[in-house]
């Protein structure tokens, strides 16, 4: 399930029934939603705080839940603006072809299925998530 930070008043409804999460990926980048990605695990869950906040944010988390709870924490690395630009250039002059590492393509609307496949799959190693309706034959 995906929530939107921006809505609210649905997203914090929502928050009081999901607090028994395995995992959270935390992907806008916002510190308030990193802080509510811990109230949304449980005892021994994870959270990945995958989205980068801006320079200088700060974060308070209840150090309590986090330690006698066990939560571990991750966070990703992400790539700087000039390793995004020099990946793209690589493809646009043909160095790099993309294809070859896009083993399926599949609409929007089968993520939860394709992520739950993924747990138990060995060969599927990138699909292409397509946000229209209906995937694109290759």
């Amino acid at each position: 399930e995906v929530l939107d930070a921006d809505e609210k008043g649905e997203w914090m409804k929502t928050l009081r029934h999901w607090s028994h999460l395995d995992v959270v990926v935390e992907a806008t980048g916002r510190a308030e939603t990193w802080e509510q990605a811990v109230h949304l695990v449980r005892k021994g869950g994870v959270v990945n705080l995958f989205g980068g906040c801006p320079a200088g944010s700060k974060v308070t988390l209840d150090t309590n839940r986090m330690h006698y709870d066990q939560i571990t924490l991750k966070s990703s690395f992400h790539h700087k603006p000039s390793s995004i630009r020099a990946a793209l250039d690589a493809i646009a002059q043909g160095v790099v072809q993309p294809r070859q590492f896009i083993t399926d393509e599949k609409p929007l609307e089968e993520l939860p299925a394709i992520l739950k496949s993924m747990l138990h799959s060995k060969t599927m190693v990138k699909t292409c998530i397509l946000p229209g309706a209906g995937a694109v034959s290759s």
